[in-house]
Formats: structure tokens, C-alpha cells, sequence
């Protein structure tokens, strides 16, 4: 006997697409050099630009957004209270000269696809079950 638990599962659409490239664009304007680079190092006025931009879109998705003290931004959803949480992530801030996907990549994409799953749950009146153990 076979089944597949992906079935029935949320996944991406053209408007999680389309999200992911607006978001992408606006981070990759933040810190941009004339060449074509990014600078946007930790603790610059370009990093709070981007934290900003970064915690206004989560907050509008629905998560919750908390930093901890020594300044880690983190975007939390909650299907179900009793569930440990499952991080994903990277880096807002980049190396010295670096390229627009340095760290943000993986952040940005993580959290929309965070925010498909629980949009299309949402639609259809469903919620992840959490079976502990």
C-alpha cells in the first residue's frame, strides 16, 4: 500500500511567484552599487532598511515578528500552539560588495512559501495537525 501525503498538499502559485519577485526586487534595491552589486552590511543603515521592509511584509502575512538581544529578526507563524516551530532562514545583511542573492535568497523564499501554505489552508478551511511523537 502507497500513498502520498503531498496529495492534497498547498503549492506555490503564480501569486507566490509573483510575491517572491516584487519582494526580491525591493531587497535587491537596498544597498544596490553602481556595478551591480550590494552592500548592505550588518548593522547599517541599509540592513535597518531592509529589517524594516522585511518585518512590515511578514507582519502583513501574518506572522509574528520577535528579535531576540543580540539583534536575530525572526517571523514566526503558528498553526498550532502545542508545535515546536521549524526554522528556516539565512541572512538579511551581506559580505562586502556581494551579489543580491547573499543571504536574502533563502530568508525571502522560505517565508513566502510560509505564507502559501497557510494562505491556501486558510482557503480551504483546513490546519496543519500537530501528532507529537
Amino acid at each position: 500500500m502507497s500513498s502520498s501525503f503531498t496529495r492534497d498538499f498547498p503549492v506555490a502559485d503564480a501569486a507566490d511567484l509573483d510575491a517572491f519577485d516584487a519582494l526580491f526586487a525591493q531587497s535587491s534595491a537596498i544597498g544596490a552599487t553602481a556595478n551591480g552589486g550590494l552592500q548592505r552590511l550588518a548593522a547599517s543603515a541599509e540592513d535597518g532598511a531592509m529589517r524594516d521592509v522585511f518585518s512590515t511584509w511578514l507582519r502583513a502575512h501574518g506572522f509574528t515578528v520577535q528579535v531576540d538581544a543580540v539583534g536575530n529578526q525572526f517571523g514566526l507563524m503558528t498553526f498550532d500552539p502545542a508545535a515546536p516551530y521549524v526554522l528556516c532562514g539565512s541572512h538579511l545583511d551581506t559580505q562586502p560588495k556581494a551579489g543580491r542573492f547573499d543571504g536574502v535568497y533563502g530568508v525571502l523564499a522560505g517565508a513566502v512559501a510560509i505564507a502559501s501554505v497557510a494562505r491556501q489552508l486558510e482557503a480551504r478551511g483546513e490546519a496543519p495537525v500537530f501528532k507529537p511523537g
